[in-house]
């Protein structure tokens, strides 16, 4: 019975939340004698510790301006990396945690096409917003997240180095899809629902749990799928 987790850079300077919520996870679901190997993309310099037990591997993420929109949701190598794993050793199931937080937004759709059941553990910030934060370039609250001009300007640098409005959309399109195959995407709260409804992600998918309940109430709703006839 094998669990793949795959936790996401960020685009802060610390940690980020997908971290300390893998390794819960991990925790939780080995408690139910699962074999979880958790794959930690991250900048180089920001390596997550290695947890005690389980596999683990560290991806390194390429640096990326704010301004490259599109490369942000690319990471072609890892994309690899996970086709290879899934087919040289099945996974009952995959979790994207922080899925639109930099890093591959392919990881749900691999898993998925690999015979994976795949779910997503999501801020809706994170996915609609190539900052994450939802603060415009004033330095207030934003809610005008569809808007490829207005999304340009947050992310532009300087006139040298501007985001295209095309790769805003790009970019959605991309993350939505891959929330689309989930089996179930975990939010954490009503708001982030209609946030990511109105980016065309279906209500049936979407799930409010509690940030301090993520894992386990993940580890429950994967054991029984992780017990029937799982690869081992």
């Amino acid at each position: 019975m094998r669990v793949l987790l795959v936790s996401s850079p960020g685009a802060g300077s610390g940690p980020h939340w997908s971290h300390t919520t893998a390794r819960e996870l991990a925790a939780a679901l080995q408690v139910g004698q699962a074999q979880v190997h958790w794959f930690a993309v991250a900048d180089a310099d920001r390596a997550p510790q290695r947890p005690a037990t389980g596999e683990f591997t560290f991806v390194p993420l390429p640096a990326r301006a704010l301004h490259e929109v599109a490369a942000g949701a690319d990471h072609t190598a890892f994309d690899v990396v996970l086709t290879k794993e899934l087919r040289i050793r099945p996974a009952a199931a995959v979790v994207h945690l922080g899925l639109g937080a930099r890093g591959s937004g392919n990881v749900a759709w691999i898993a998925d096409r690999m015979g994976s059941v795949t779910f997503a553990v999501a801020r809706a910030s994170e996915v609609v917003c190539q900052r994450g934060d939802l603060i415009d370039w004033t330095g207030q609250p934003c809610a005008i997240f569809d808007d490829p001009e207005r999304c340009r300007r947050c992310c532009t640098a300087s006139w040298l180095h501007r985001a295209r409005a095309g790769a805003f959309r790009d970019r959605l399109d991309l993350l939505v899809a891959g929330l689309q195959v989930c089996n179930a995407v975990f939010v954490r709260s009503e708001a982030e629902v209609a946030m990511l409804e109105r980016i065309g992600v279906q209500r049936r998918l979407l799930q409010v749990v509690a940030a301090s309940d993520v894992a386990a109430i993940a580890a429950r709703i994967l054991a029984p799928r992780t017990a029937a006839g799982a690869p081992a």
